[in-house]
């Protein structure tokens, strides 16, 4: 995942409306902003029902700002409740639909953001988004140990390093630490590997 950290970024990761709905879901003034990352129309795995796995494994909020071609049509889509599996979705759209009713999220378009937990499963609409330009953005308590680096998306390993961050909170709350793989996700991996 290229992930960026641009001066134009980092004035968006600041904007006042931005940040006071990110404060209010997390409960704190004392943010950082990670995985900055600038998306051209929906690629072909996030047209699929997914989790974002830095999500599902850290706590975290995921911001979608619509940046040029973006329509309430070209919105991404989302399970309610969901998030609360902890866990990504079957393969199959009957499977996935067995679980309710999805949803787009309402009033997008350019200029416009929206917020979501990315452990709820979600998917992009490539027949609506082939034009949009979306920048997603991630948010984190500073207090909490830096989201780590995504070394490989498909064999899901991480560097001992931190994903490029920018905080947003005083140095005396920030956590220097880089967090660890859960261990409930270790297990299910390990789980995984025997029963294949």
């Amino acid at each position: 995942m290229p992930y960026l950290e641009t001066d134009a970024i980092r004035r968006v990761a600041q904007d006042s409306a931005i940040v006071s709905v990110v404060e209010t879901i997390l409960g704190t003034q004392d943010l950082v902003m990670w995985g900055a990352n600038i998306r051209r129309s929906t690629p072909n795995q996030a047209s699929a029902w997914h989790v974002d796995l830095e999500s599902l494994l850290w706590p975290t909020v995921t911001v979608g700002i619509g940046l040029e071609g973006c329509t309430q049509e070209s919105a991404t889509w989302c399970l309610p409740g969901t998030h609360r599996l902890r866990q990504a979705p079957p393969l199959t759209d009957a499977e996935v639909l067995s679980h309710g009713e999805p949803e787009q999220i309402a009033g997008f378009g350019d200029g416009y953001f929206y917020t979501f937990d990315a452990r709820v499963w979600h998917r992009g609409d490539p027949t609506t988004s082939q034009e949009r330009v979306m920048l997603f953005i991630h948010y984190q308590r500073a207090s909490a140990p830096r989201i780590p680096m995504m070394e490989d998306y498909i064999l899901q390993t991480f560097s001992t390093d931190a994903a490029p961050f920018f905080t947003l909170a005083t140095q005396e709350g920030l956590s220097t630490g880089v967090a660890k793989i859960p261990w409930w996700y270790r297990w299910q991996r390990w789980t995984s590997r025997i029963r294949a």
